[in-house]
Parts: C-alpha cells; sequence; structure tokens
C-alpha cells in the first residue's frame, strides 16, 4: 500500500513540471496516441490518456489531467 501511494506521490510531483503553453498541447497529445505505453498509471500500470486540460498558475500555460483506461484513475 505504501508503494502505491508513493507512486501516485510521484506521479502528481512529474505533473507539476508539466505545464505546456497551448501550441504544445496538441504535439504532446500525439506523442502519447502514438506512443500509448509512454506514461504508465501510478495506481495499476494501465495506459494512461490526457483526459482534459487546465489552466495553470503560470500565464498562457495548461497542465495535463490524465485518466486510466483500465482503472479510470485521474490526475
Amino acid at each position: 500500500m505504501e508503494s502505491l501511494a508513493l507512486a501516485v506521490k510521484l506521479f502528481l510531483e512529474k505533473k507539476k513540471d508539466m505545464s505546456e503553453k497551448e501550441e504544445d498541447m496538441r504535439v504532446i497529445e500525439k506523442l502519447l496516441f502514438l506512443n500509448p505505453g509512454f506514461i504508465k498509471c501510478p495506481s495499476c500500470g494501465g495506459q494512461l490518456k490526457i483526459h482534459h486540460w487546465e489552466k495553470s498558475t503560470r500565464p498562457g500555460t495548461k497542465t495535463p489531467f490524465f485518466k486510466c483506461s483500465e482503472c479510470g484513475f485521474l490526475g
């Protein structure tokens, strides 16, 4: 159970650095579409897809929210 909590914590910490400018968002979405196992779910190890983008604290950037296709993890 502790390893799962650690995996989720590390995932969320890395996600903070993933704020992107709007023009780069499509490139990231295409990368994940062409490489489905590129980012793994910290909960079950399944495939993560970009669910939506939210405005970041930095002006002109957005942060991706991922959703697991297997367990439904959203983060």
